[in-house]
């Protein structure tokens, strides 16, 4: 039972965050990215913050951030977007979602990448090979997309669009990584550990 507990609470925390993330690209950074670019925007963003909760759950929970992930990303659908209907797309892109950040982070722990296990073991170079494993797991989100969406993507938007995956991806990790050391030097300065 305590077990099970446990597992709703990551599954809640997880689909709180990642809910949240998606909240704030649909309010934020879609509008102002429709400005600049409304082609790509109907592919990728150039900030996605949802990326950076991908590969946090990823490095915290290995595998199993998989199934939280999709948890997380029907909740998030429910909350942000209740109208869009769910096609077999769109439950593609969850699982292609939800599996880029650990396989990111599975290539580099094969790799050698000095990744500790948990939020004790972060070292001082710690959050650069984080953001080196968002890079990567974007990589696969990028491909595993462009798979979905082959008959879309395939185009002449290919390169702006891989790019925008990447880059959107990698810049959204750095905000959300950014966010999260804030809040750990926030709970140190109000002396929790």
């Amino acid at each position: 039972m305590k077990n099970i507990q446990a597992q709703a609470l990551i599954i809640t925390v997880v689909s709180v965050l990642y809910t949240l993330s998606f909240w704030l690209m649909d309010v934020v950074v879609v509008p102002l990215q429709t400005l600049i670019s409304p082609s790509l925007t109907d592919y990728a963003l150039l900030v996605f913050l949802p990326h950076g909760v991908r590969v946090l759950t990823a490095w915290l929970f290995g595998w199993r951030s998989v199934l939280y992930l999709l948890a997380a990303a029907v909740v998030g659908h429910f909350v942000v977007t209740p109208d869009v209907a769910i096609t077999s797309s769109k439950a593609l892109t969850w699982l292609v979602g939800a599996s880029s950040g650990w396989l990111g982070i599975s290539v580099l722990r094969l790799l050698g990448v000095p990744l500790g296990p948990d939020l004790a073991s972060i070292g001082r170079d710690t959050w650069r090979y984080l953001i080196f494993g968002g890079i990567v797991s974007s990589l696969f989100n990028s491909i595993g997309h462009g798979l979905v969406y082959q008959t879309e993507i395939f185009s002449e938007l290919l390169r702006p669009v891989l790019f925008a995956f990447v880059f959107g991806d990698t810049t959204g990790t750095i905000l959300c990584f950014g966010l999260a050391l804030g809040l750990f030097r926030a709970r140190h300065l109000f002396g929790r550990p």
